[in-house]
């Protein structure tokens, strides 16, 4: 089995948050003070609206093919990451977070 853990910083303002970028194959590290939640939903949000088309889909797609095939909705991670543009290109991905933040907010 394999065991995945998350890397530790000492001080919370030296945390780091490591993005994957599928077409270079590495990752990159951004400094915990330049994450700001406003513009992480604002980028999901585009994401699924099909409005972003790099290297943010990329990683969203990346992970949520991931996701998929680990959670045996697909036999490969190519598969779980083709499932995952058909989810947002539909606009389904959207809709569900849609009524996601809609009963977050009742």
């Amino acid at each position: 089995r394999r065991r995945f853990h998350a890397e530790q910083q000492p001080l919370p303002d030296r945390r780091q948050q490591k993005d994957y970028l599928p077409q270079a194959g590495r990752t990159r590290t951004v400094p915990a003070c330049r994450i700001r939640p406003a513009e992480n939903a604002a980028a999901t949000r585009a994401i699924l609206a099909g409005e972003e088309k790099g290297h943010k889909r990329d990683s969203v797609l990346l992970n949520s093919g991931a996701a998929i095939f680990v959670g045996g909705k697909a036999e490969s991670m190519a598969e779980g990451v083709e499932k995952a543009k058909e989810l947002i290109n539909s606009g389904l991905a959207l809709k569900k977070l849609d009524e996601f933040v809609k009963a977050s907010n009742e």
